[in-house]
């Protein structure tokens, strides 16, 4: 059994990643082929869920949004990517230091790993119908993350008074690289 990566290690290893420059591919032909990312993240194939890892993994380093589609970018061909919600999930939370100096890492399901900071926002839509919030993180170019449940747990743990709401704020938030990210009222 493959056991997880530390997240520390991952985070030491960002700077030795690199992802191909999708951005600058430019390809006309764009196929649909029947790919789909469900709301968990999990990867399909024609309605069957891709069962090794290493796939989707790669795959992943080749996605790109456009407007509000999906594609895997090569310099040749761009295929289209159908995405229940988002792309990603974060399902690993590491916290580093405390109160308004602490980091807050993630690691997704694709073992990318960022710190929650001005380039990788934390932001939170709740439903308008069933007021369920939903947190997510940005992961790099337009690409999110949806913040699991048990994530979500943590970090309410983590939840402190908006300082820019004065006295009579009742908004609540949490800190990580010196950014205060909001997550609603009580």
């Amino acid at each position: 059994m493959n056991a997880v990566p530390d997240i520390r290690e991952l985070f030491n290893e960002l700077d030795a990643f690199r992802l191909p420059p999708v951005e600058k591919w430019h390809p006309a032909e764009s196929v649909d082929i029947g790919l789909r990312i469900d709301h968990r993240g999990k990867w399909f194939y024609r309605n069957s869920p891709i069962q090794r890892h290493r796939i989707s993994k790669l795959f992943s380093t080749v996605l790109r949004l456009e407007g509000e589609e999906y594609y895997l970018v090569t310099p040749p061909v761009k295929y289209r990517v159908r995405v229940e919600d988002v792309p990603f999930t974060a399902v690993e939370l590491q916290v580093r230091g405390s109160g308004r100096t602490q980091n807050l890492f993630f690691r997704t399901n694709m073992d990318e790993v960022v710190l929650a900071d001005l380039d990788h926002p934390v932001t939170v839509i709740v439903d308008p119908a069933s007021q369920e919030p939903s947190p997510y993180i940005l992961i790099r170019q337009g690409l999110k993350a949806k913040i699991v449940r048990s994530v979500f747990h943590e970090l309410a743990n983590l939840l402190v008074p908006d300082p820019e709401a004065g006295i009579r704020g009742n908004r609540i938030g949490v800190y990580s690289a010196g950014q205060f990210f909001l997550f609603g009222e009580v």
